[in-house]
């Protein structure tokens, strides 16, 4: 009614439900998803208006990340989510649990791009592959997941450019 005052306000998701009472707020719960948000208000005679209707669509951020000084290669994640482990062109091996952006472990392949990297379904075994420089050929690394120091290492005399490992880390393939 043009004449009257506002008496009420209501805003609602289609995801969460009543959000707010008030004329403007701002929250930062929402339930990660598309939301339509409704609002509409009250008048003095107990009648309310039409719905506005906005969409909203809350995304997830991050978990955490790591920086490195040169562009990561390669990554790979265990089967159950909680291992990762990340190649980059500075030489290095990082291997991460999911819940923090402090590497386990890290371990520097001498001279040479770590350009392929894979773990095991569950996160026991790690193998990394150096890309090698010039004449120096490319080098296989197989390491534990509680150690940086590899479990072996073998020099293919050629260049790596991808590695592989069966999900129980039995076998390992290098392709080049």
């Amino acid at each position: 009614d043009s004449d009257g005052t506002i008496s009420e306000y209501k805003w609602i998701s289609s995801i969460d439900g009543d959000l707010s009472t008030s004329a403007s707020f701002s929250t930062t719960d929402l339930t990660f998803g598309n939301h339509t948000i409704n609002f509409r208000v009250k008048d003095n005679d107990g009648v309310w208006s039409d719905d506005a209707t906005s969409w909203v669509d809350v995304r997830k951020s991050p978990e955490w990340s790591y920086d490195t000084d040169y562009e990561v290669l390669s990554v790979s994640i265990s089967a159950d989510g909680e291992y990762i482990v990340a190649g980059n062109r500075d030489s290095y091996v990082h291997f991460f649990s999911r819940d923090s952006s402090t590497p386990l472990w890290s371990y520097e392949a001498d001279h040479g791009d770590v350009f392929s990297v894979a773990i095991s379904a569950n996160g026991e075994y790690i193998v990394a592959g150096r890309i090698g420089i010039g004449d120096d050929g490319g080098v296989v690394y197989l390491f534990g997941k509680d150690s940086s120091t590899p479990l072996w290492s073998y020099e293919t005399g050629d260049k790596i450019e991808s590695v592989t490992l069966s999900a129980d880390g039995e076998y390992i393939v290098v392709g080049g």
